[in-house]
């Protein structure tokens, strides 16, 4: 297995656990701000905001807000969000993936929708955080745009495949930039490793 591949595999939990954290807290806060009977309701509508877009953060993202509406309604306490079921292989049929490769290969090539993407991630993110940000969109919309169990149409899943490249080159770009930094660390006598992770 290629060092690539390895990073990949080893990032994807570490970006499940995030997102399941993440959804985890905003039941905590719901639950704290508006009460445990309107907090599942709540965060479905939530979840429901993030249908229909191009980053599968946004789609997990849901998906864990669904799972945490679920069990705060089953039971007093806030479960535990999991999303580790996720990383068991459930692929769309082939003939579909087929299907959304083509559609996927239509949508290639700079588009305002794709620049509207990375607008949004750099806009939210330092300059050094924006080279994680990036590649971590590109990685999980790589891996999850043909998993079954993601509430996309077709429509949804080509564009997740067709911005992974583009996110994968904004990052690119952005650890250049960001490389520029290293220099200037080197110079002003500051450690190199703490850029190592770019």
């Amino acid at each position: 297995m290629n060092a690539p591949v390895q990073r990949a595999t080893r990032l994807i939990p570490e970006l499940l656990d995030d997102i399941a954290q993440d959804a985890r807290w905003q039941a905590l806060d719901l639950v704290a701000r508006r009460g445990r009977e309107a907090a599942p309701n709540l965060l479905r509508g939530q979840a429901a905001d993030y249908h229909g877009s191009p980053l599968a953060h946004d789609l997990l993202l849901g998906l864990a807000l669904d799972q945490a509406a679920d069990g705060l309604a089953a039971t007093t306490v806030i479960q535990l969000v999991d999303l580790n079921f996720l990383l068991r292989p459930h692929e769309l049929p082939a003939e579909r993936c087929r299907e959304v490769r083509a559609a996927s290969e239509r949508l290639r090539g700079p588009t305002r929708w794709n620049d509207e993407l990375v607008a949004r991630i750099e806009r939210n993110a330092a300059q050094l955080e924006r080279v994680r940000l990036l590649r971590a969109h590109a990685l999980l919309n790589e891996r999850f745009w043909s998993d079954a169990r993601i509430p996309a149409d077709d429509q949804v899943r080509a564009r997740m495949l067709a911005c992974a490249p583009h996110l994968r080159q904004r990052a690119e770009t952005a650890a250049r930039r960001a490389g520029g930094w290293r220099g200037m660390a080197g110079r002003l006598g500051l450690p190199k490793t703490l850029f190592s992770w770019l």
